[in-house]
């Protein structure tokens, strides 16, 4: 291993994702226990040979780090201090980065320093300019290039230039201005894996799975054990509700990198849409066991407690979710879906006002808030919160079962009939709309 260690703690695992997307994507090899250890090897003693064998040792130090009074980064920072021992003192092998307002530590280094001597690097003050830096002291070297690879690698960081202002605008959710910027440095670049990898993932975001599926296919073209894609297809084709393509994709991510986390994440979620709900739980388990501050995957696990009829496990993942990622509008969504299912609408509706408030745009919570007012009794709120889950996500078709079932409550029979044809057509297997289109149709006749 001759790449660039990472040290970090878990609960800054979004950032410290993020900073070795960037580096790899300029060809920096970066090592991290949760991507580099396979199953049934001793970790510990994989952790020090790859400390011992790399070119580089960063450690990402946090606000999150100082509040933790146990974590193996403690341990990794000792083995990186003995090896530090015995390297030259004038050659940059450790580099300290802050992702926030912090402290370094001020541990012993030997000769009367401590790591407080070295410069480090505040990556949250200038990302784009503080990762340059860092990018020039790890980035591999090769020998003087000629006049034409001179052109060739000034067209190539042209093409990474591009690319990191597509990454920017998608993490700042402008998918459409990520798209251009990924498609300039595909067009100066065309073997840029990561590009293709990300402006499958904008075309997902977007709901464009087809032009999704074909950036995937290119990237796994380019890139054949490249398991994030793999990953990122099988979302696009769970996007299209093709679960076999999805599933035998997430397989093949977990089979070149089982210990991927939110693979298993994703998995789960097909299998709760299937209705196999004991595998999904399994999933959700080793998600949480390979990465325990995953909010998503005690927010899934939740929607299979609940789907089980378990509602008050159901309740306790959606808490634990939400304390590991309060903005998180789905829990709060599918936490009001458990607390309607257990009868206390008021607090059902309560966290979809929450999830509203936070995704104005997500069906789901509008769909749940007025299943839980028709629960109340308030039709006309529900019906009110109904259209407008159709008209956000017109193909939506527990939005027109619910939205039946309260017309039918109200007497009128002719709508709650079109509205449950209307969720038949969209989700052949919904036995709910099938029972209720047949109550209807009884009842109209007897009216």
């Amino acid at each position: 291993m001759n790449g660039v260690f990472i040290s970090y703690v878990s609960e800054n695992i979004e950032i410290v994702d993020r900073f070795c997307q960037e580096l790899k994507a300029h060809g920096i090899e970066v090592w991290r226990d949760r991507d580099n250890i396979a199953p049934g090897l001793r970790w510990k003693r994989e952790i020090r040979r790859a400390i011992q064998q790399g070119a580089f040792f960063i450690a990402c130090f946090s606000k999150e780090y100082e509040e933790r009074d146990q974590t193996y980064m403690n341990e990794e920072l000792t083995l990186a201090i003995e090896e530090l021992r015995q390297r030259p003192i004038d050659s940059a092998w450790f580099i300290p980065i802050k992702l926030n307002e912090c402290e370094i530590p001020d541990r012993d280094i030997g000769g009367g320093e401590t790591l407080r001597d070295f410069q480090h690097v505040n990556l949250y003050e200038d990302w784009d300019g503080n990762l340059q830096r860092i990018r020039e002291i790890v980035q591999p070297t090769s020998s003087e290039p000629t006049n034409a690879s001179t052109v060739e690698q000034s067209v190539n960081l042209n093409a990474v230039a591009e690319f990191f202002k597509g990454l920017t605008h998608q993490n700042r959710r402008n998918y459409d201005r990520a798209v251009e910027h990924y498609t300039e440095a595909l067009r100066l670049n065309p073997q840029l894996v990561e590009a293709y990898n990300n402006r499958g993932n904008a075309y997902s975001n977007i709901g464009e799975y087809d032009r999704a599926i074909e950036d995937y296919n290119k990237a796994i073209q380019l890139k054949p054990d490249f398991a994030e894609v793999y990953n990122n297809r099988g979302n696009a084709y769970n996007g299209k509700e093709e679960y076999d393509r999805a599933l035998a994709d997430y397989n093949m991510a977990i089979q070149l990198k089982p210990n991927l986390a939110d693979v298993y994440t994703n998995r789960g979620i097909v299998y709760n849409s299937t209705g196999e709900y004991d595998r999904a739980l399994a999933d959700y388990n080793m998600a949480i066991q390979l990465k325990p501050n995953s909010a998503d995957a005690y927010a899934n696990r939740g929607a299979a407690y609940d789907k089980q009829g378990d509602f008050d496990r159901a309740i306790e993942d959606f808490n634990t979710a939400i304390q590991l990622k309060p903005n998180l509008a789905d829990a709060y969504t599918n936490r009001g879906t458990a607390y309607d299912h257990k009868g206390d609408f008021d607090r059902a509706i309560e966290d979809c006002n929450i999830a509203i408030q936070l995704k104005p745009n997500l069906a789901d919570a509008y769909t749940n808030r007025g299943a839980a007012y028709h629960n109340k009794g308030d039709f006309d709120r529900a019906i009110e919160d109904f259209n407008t889950a159709i008209q956000l996500k017109p193909n939506l078709a527990d939005a027109y079962t619910n939205r039946g079932a309260t017309y039918g409550n109200k007497g009128d029979f002719d709508r709650a009939i079109i509205d449950f044809a209307k969720a038949i057509e969209l989700n052949p297997s919904d036995a709910r709309a099938y029972n209720n289109l047949r109550i209807a149709y009884e009842r109209r006749g007897q009216s």
